[in-house]
């Protein structure tokens, strides 16, 4: 495996600019992969037909309401006799509107071998007509089911809450705009007091484990309250664990001081680096959007593929002739299936991938260009480069992850099927349980792996396995520096979507209940205030989510900086973390 020499000369400008295409049999392998899907997708196009699935059927294989067809003008299928379980599925008819089982209606249907006649007769048997409306533009329901599943759906308040959401639609867009403004807080707030907080922070997770000790023991000694043995056990057990967890972290924290000091200062970096490439948090929306259309792609070509194969309607046999249609696929069409299913995860792991890829390269260039202000449009080089050098690396390293998560989920399935059949080993149960535990872990491990060395492919222009090889190599080395980050970095992460969330929700919620005009359309709050929820946590996910992977590309890129150019002369460093160096650097 040969490794890619880097020196300080190369890196001046930024990333390496002299690139070369990157694990070109993964690329290849990738291209074809995506072929194959797009073929598949053309073969359910070419012999699908989506309309088998849309219409429903009557008792004889008669499909209600597909044009071009002779039941084309009776729109709804009519069960003949809903209230019995044995045969409401056999008798089924075509008509043309749902029956109200007036007097003097006329009723107009599609007859065929088992309904005879419109006055509902099938297979010799007479069944009356009941009143009935139309579900979905396709059934006739019974009046009653429709009327229980409209007050089902008021009792619940479902349908209510979708009114209120509609009226405030103008106030959505405000609480997005608040939770961009307070992410924006946030990010300015972590600049210029992250340092202090941190440490507040931790006092203060000290403070709360040595006041729950104290409290236990108060517990123990209270005179008014009279406790057994067991209890005076327990209560001791449970204090001085509570005083354990204090003392290690308050050793913890004193002798990762350093680091957590620098992890204060990569993050205070990292909020200059958004300030510096605003424009970079719209790589997550561009990525969103282009998702959503892939993924309306992939159903549509796994919609037309399903209905490619066999039709099971048999008018010989009533019994097995369902309101829907029913496929029999063969096995070259079955696989085909699960590779679409497949093909997915390997395509959405591999967006991922890019994602992190453009976001890290935009970051490294920001940090190795000494004058932030003349920054050479560092999204579009990521892209190129990411596109057009590193597609074979990226579709590596988003395949081994593929292949876990397929693992995973084959894994889950298996074992809540063997848990739910009867006579199940427990023991068989917790082995697999267990197991399924430790490939969630690993999946963990790989991810960050991933990310890791998706940047220092951004960085040096390394394959996959060089970059993950040194990517490991580095956090191993600097494991002190990138524990304190992942800590640090995770507890802000948390109070960072917590904050914008609930500001944000709090902010439409407190309008909505105040103002005159809404109190008195909205029926509830709760229904618009969930939507608030949502839209923030979308807002603050896309913010902390980019404040992340830049972090980890400014530690990444800083150690990287040190070895070039020798420890605690890191040149290209930005302001915070300078200043770190100054203060902490020879002692460090």
């Amino acid at each position: 495996m040969k490794k890619v020499e880097v020196d300080h000369e190369s890196l001046r400008d930024g990333p390496l600019r002299e690139r070369r295409c990157t694990d070109v049999l993964c690329c290849l392998i990738f291209f074809a992969f995506i072929g194959a899907m797009c073929f598949l997708g053309y073969y359910g196009y070419q012999h699908g037909d989506p309309e088998s699935v849309i219409y429903p059927y009557d008792s004889a294989g008669n499909q209600c309401g597909r044009p071009k067809t002779s039941a084309q003008d009776y729109e709804y299928v009519y069960f003949l006799n809903p209230t019995d379980a044995t045969t409401q599925t056999r008798w089924k008819v075509c008509v043309k509107n749902c029956p109200t089982a007036s007097a003097n209606e006329t009723i107009d249907c599609y007859t065929n071998r088992w309904v005879t006649n419109c006055t509902f007769i099938a297979n010799g048997t007479y069944f009356s007509p009941y009143e009935s409306k139309n579900f979905l533009h396709r059934l006739c329901m019974p009046q009653k089911v429709t009327d229980s599943f409209k007050e089902y759906l008021s009792s619940n308040e479902m349908m209510s809450a979708g009114a209120d959401i509609i009226r405030c639609k103008y106030i959505v867009l405000g609480v997005l705009g608040v939770a961009v403004l307070v992410s924006i807080i946030y990010l300015l707030f972590l600049r210029y007091f992250i340092g202090v907080v941190v440490w507040i922070v931790i006092t203060a997770l000290v403070v709360l484990f040595a006041l729950f000790g104290g409290y236990y023991n108060y517990q123990i000694y209270d005179e008014t309250k009279v406790l057994d043995e067991s209890t005076k056990i327990e209560y001791w057990s449970i204090s001085i664990a509570c005083y354990v967890a204090a003392f290690l972290s308050f050793c913890v924290a004193f002798c990762l001081r350093k680091r957590i000091e620098l992890a204060a200062a990569v993050m205070k970096s990292a909020t200059i680096f958004i300030d510096d490439v605003w424009s970079v948090l719209f790589v997550p929306i561009v990525f969103f959007i282009i998702s959503v259309v892939v993924f309306a792609l992939w159903v549509t070509a796994l919609i037309y593929l399903y209905s490619s194969g066999t039709i099971e309607i048999k008018d010989t046999n009533i019994e097995t002739t369902s309101v829907l249609a029913k496929f029999t696929h063969d096995q070259q069409l079955k696989n085909a299936l699960w590779f679409e299913f497949l093909g997915i995860v390997w395509i959405n792991s591999f967006k991922v991938a890019l994602l992190q890829f453009i976001i890290s390269f935009a970051c490294c260039v920001w940090y190795f260009t000494a004058n932030k202000a003349s920054l050479d449009k560092p999204l579009c080089r990521g892209i190129i480069n990411g596109l057009f050098y590193h597609l074979g690396s990226l579709a590596f390293g988003s395949f081994i992850l593929s292949l876990i998560i397929i693992f995973k989920w084959f894994l889950g399935i298996m074992t809540k099927l063997y848990q739910d059949t009867q006579g199940s080993n427990p023991i068989v149960v917790c082995i697999c349980k267990c197991v399924l535990c430790c490939v969630q872990c690993f999946e963990r491990f790989v991810k960050f792996l991933d990310h890791q060395a998706y940047i220092r492919i951004a960085m040096t222009g390394e394959n996959f396995c060089s970059a993950a090889q040194n990517a490991f190599e580095m956090i191993w080395e600097n494991a002190g520096r990138f524990t304190a980050l992942g800590g640090v970095g995770t507890v802000f992460n948390f109070l960072g979507k917590v904050a914008i969330t609930c500001v944000s929700a709090y902010a439409g919620f407190f309008y909505i209940t105040h103002d005159e005009k809404f109190m008195g359309e909205i029926n509830s709050p709760v229904g618009p205030t969930v939507v608030f929820l949502v839209v923030s946590y979308l807002v603050g996910s896309l913010f902390m989510g980019v404040y992340e992977i830049s972090a980890d590309t400014i530690i990444q890129a800083f150690i990287l900086d040190e070895k070039l150019h020798g420890v605690n002369c890191a040149v290209y460093a930005p302001e915070p973390i300078k200043e770190f160096m100054e203060e902490y650097g020879k002692d460090d």
